[in-house]
C-alpha cells in the first residue's frame, strides 16, 4: 500500500481525500447505487428554513435574486446584517457596538480562508498550527503561501481536539505565530467552554499570536449552550489580531449558494477589497434570506442573554432601517414586502424559524442515539459532539482492517461512503486504529437506514476476521 510509503513531513492528507472520493465515485456502478448514502458528507442535507423558500420566490418574481450588483464587499443589504450579527457576538448583546470590526462576503467560507492565510502572509508570519483535525484545505493554502505547518491533538481517549491544557503548553514548544481553530472542530465536534477559551485568548494576547477561527458549523439557534469566540476576542483585545471565517452553508442547509464571510479589523477589510477587486466581487445571494437569518440569530441570541422585549423590538428596528438604507435604488416591491414582513408577521416568522431550527438539532440527536445503540458493540471510541453535527467514531472492527479497505467495503456491500483520520491530519493514522467522521444531518429514516446496513458489514468483517 504506497499511500502509507510518504513520511510524515511529506503527508498530504488532500492526496488521502482524493482516494476516499475515487472508492466513493465507484458507486455508480454499483448495484448498491440507489440506496448510497454519504454518512461523513459534512453537508447538512435537511431542509432548508421555509422563510428562505418564500423570500427567494419573492426574490425571482422580482428580478431581485440576479440583477443586483455588488460591491467589492458584497451586496450591501447582506454585508451589513452580517455586521450587524458580528457586532452583536463580539459585544455580547449590542449590535451598536462601536469597534474596528468590519465584514465582506466571499464565495463561500473556503475563500474567506483563503483570503486570511494571505493576508497574515502579508504581515511575515509563517509558522502555523492547527488545532485538533481539520478540513485538509489549511494544508492545501499553508503550502501554497508557504507556511511551516504543525499541529497540535489530544492524547486523551475519546477525545481529538487538544485540551486547554494541551494547547497552551503546545503553543509553548512550537511557538507558532499563526493558530487556526475550526470552531466547532470540524470533523470532531468539539469546543472550549468559556472559561477554558478565555484562558487560551489571554495567552495568545500575551504573546502576541494571530489566531482564525473557522465558525461554519456553529449552529447558532440551539438548546445546547454555544460558545462564542468573538466576545472573548473583544475582551482581550485582540481584535486586530484575530479572524473570522464562516458560512450560511451548514447551518442553513443551503452548501450550493456558496455564501461565506470573514471578518476583522479595517486593515484586514483593505486587503481583502483589493483581493477582491483583482478576483471578482462576491456575485449574488438571496439577500432578504440572509438578512432576515442574521436578524433572527441577534433575537435568538438576545432571547438567551436576558434582553429585554423593549431590546429586541429595537434590534428589528436597527435591521429594518439598515435594509431600507442600503436598497433605496432597488425594486420598491422588494422594500414593500420586507416592509410588510417586519411591521406584521416578523414574531410569527421568527417562532418558526426557531421551531425549525431546534427541529434540525433534535434529528441530529435522535440519529447520534440511534447510531451508538445500534453500532454498540463496535464502537470502542466517541468524540463528545459540543455543537454542530459531525463527530468522530472508532469501531473494534479498524483492528482488522485498513482505511481505504473499509471505504471500500463499506460502498460495495452497503453502498455507504464514509471519510476517515487521515483524510484530516498531517500525518497517516495507525492501520489499525483510526477516527472515521460522523455526519448525523440525514432525514432519519435515511440514516437509519444506512447505519442498518453499516452494522450487517462490520458484522461480516469481524467475522470473516475471526475465521482467518
Amino acid at each position: 500500500m504506497e499511500i502509507w510509503k510518504e513520511n510524515e513531513g511529506g503527508w498530504d492528507p488532500n492526496n488521502f481525500f482524493d482516494r476516499q472520493f475515487g472508492i466513493h465515485r465507484e458507486i455508480f456502478y454499483l448495484p448498491q447505487k440507489n440506496n448510497y448514502t454519504d454518512l461523513s458528507s459534512g453537508v447538512n442535507y435537511l431542509p432548508i428554513p421555509t422563510i428562505w423558500k418564500e423570500t427567494m420566490q419573492k426574490e425571482l418574481e422580482e428580478d431581485f435574486l440576479y440583477q443586483q450588483y455588488t460591491a467589492t464587499t458584497g451586496f450591501q443589504a447582506v454585508k451589513y446584517a452580517v455586521k450587524l450579527y458580528e457586532r452583536f457576538l463580539y459585544s455580547g448583546g449590542d449590535i451598536f457596538l462601536q469597534a474596528d470590526l468590519d465584514v465582506s462576503m466571499t464565495i463561500g467560507a473556503s475563500q474567506a480562508m483563503d483570503i486570511a492565510l494571505d493576508y497574515l502572509r502579508s504581515l511575515g508570519k509563517r509558522e502555523m498550527l492547527l488545532v485538533g483535525l481539520t478540513y485538509p484545505l489549511y494544508k492545501m493554502l499553508g503550502d501554497q503561501y508557504g507556511y511551516q505547518i504543525k499541529e497540535t491533538r489530544s492524547a486523551l481517549p475519546n477525545r481529538d481536539m487538544p485540551t486547554a491544557g494541551e494547547l497552551i503548553t503546545a503553543i509553548e514548544t512550537k511557538k507558532p505565530e499563526v493558530i487556526v481553530f475550526s470552531y466547532p472542530c470540524n470533523p470532531s465536534g468539539e469546543t472550549y467552554t468559556d472559561e477554558e477559551l478565555d484562558w487560551i485568548m489571554g495567552i495568545l494576547h500575551e504573546k502576541g499570536i494571530h489566531c482564525i477561527f473557522d465558525c461554519v458549523c456553529n449552529m447558532i439557534v440551539s438548546k445546547n449552550e454555544a460558545v462564542f469566540p468573538e466576545a472573548h476576542i473583544m475582551k482581550h483585545r485582540m481584535l486586530e489580531k484575530c479572524i473570522i471565517v464562516n458560512s450560511l452553508s451548514k447551518t442553513e442547509s443551503v452548501p450550493g449558494f456558496r455564501i461565506g464571510y470573514i471578518a476583522g479589523d479595517y486593515n484586514l477589510m483593505n486587503f481583502v477589497r483589493t483581493k477582491q477587486a483583482m478576483l471578482m466581487n462576491p456575485p449574488n445571494i438571496p439577500a432578504i434570506a440572509i438578512w432576515i437569518t442574521m436578524l433572527f440569530r441577534c433575537l435568538y441570541l438576545s432571547e438567551q442573554y436576558g434582553q429585554t422585549e423593549k431590546e429586541r423590538e429595537r434590534i428589528i428596528k436597527c435591521f429594518k432601517k439598515m435594509f431600507m438604507a442600503t436598497t433605496e435604488l432597488c425594486s420598491q416591491n422588494v422594500r414593500d414586502y420586507v416592509k410588510e414582513l417586519v411591521e406584521r408577521r416578523i414574531w410569527d416568522e421568527y417562532e418558526m424559524f426557531k421551531s425549525e431550527a431546534l427541529a434540525k438539532e433534535k434529528t441530529f440527536t435522535s440519529n447520534k442515539t440511534y447510531l451508538s445503540e445500534k453500532l454498540s458493540f463496535f464502537i470502542i471510541g466517541e468524540t463528545r459532539m459540543d455543537t454542530g453535527f459531525n463527530y468522530l467514531i472508532k469501531l473494534n472492527t479498524c483492528k482488522c482492517v485498513g482505511e481505504l479497505e473499509l471505504c471500500k467495503e463499506l460502498l460495495h456491500k452497503a453502498g455507504i461512503a464514509v471519510f476517515t483520520e487521515s483524510g484530516f491530519a498531517l500525518k497517516p493514522a495507525k492501520e489499525d486504529d483510526y477516527w472515521i467522521r460522523i455526519s448525523l444531518a440525514l432525514p432519519e429514516k435515511e440514516f437509519e437506514a444506512a447505519v442498518d446496513r453499516m452494522y450487517e458489514v462490520l458484522d461480516e468483517i469481524g467475522g470473516e476476521r475471526t475465521n482467518i
